[in-house]
C-alpha cells in the first residue's frame, strides 16, 4: 500500500497534515518571540537564508495561486 492510498482512507488527510504543520510552525515563532530569542524564529531563518527575489517570487506565486486563479 503506498503513503497516498494509506492517508486517502480518511475523508480530511491533508487538512489535519496541514494543521499539524501549521500548529508546530506557530508553536516554533512563538517560543522565539516570548522567550527573547527573536534569531530562533522561522521568520528570522527565512529572512536570512533566501534572498529577497526568491522570497518576492514566492509571494507572487502565492498570490497568483490563491486569489487570481481562483
Amino acid at each position: 500500500m503506498t503513503f497516498a492510498a494509506h492517508f486517502a482512507k480518511y475523508a480530511n488527510w491533508n487538512l489535519y497534515c496541514w494543521l499539524i504543520l501549521f500548529v508546530w510552525a506557530f508553536t516554533i515563532e512563538m517560543m522565539g518571540i516570548f522567550h527573547g530569542a527573536p534569531d530562533a524564529t522561522l521568520t528570522y531563518l527565512i529572512r536570512t537564508t533566501l534572498p529577497a527575489w526568491v522570497r518576492a517570487m514566492l509571494l507572487g506565486w502565492l498570490v497568483y495561486h490563491f486569489l487570481i486563479q481562483s
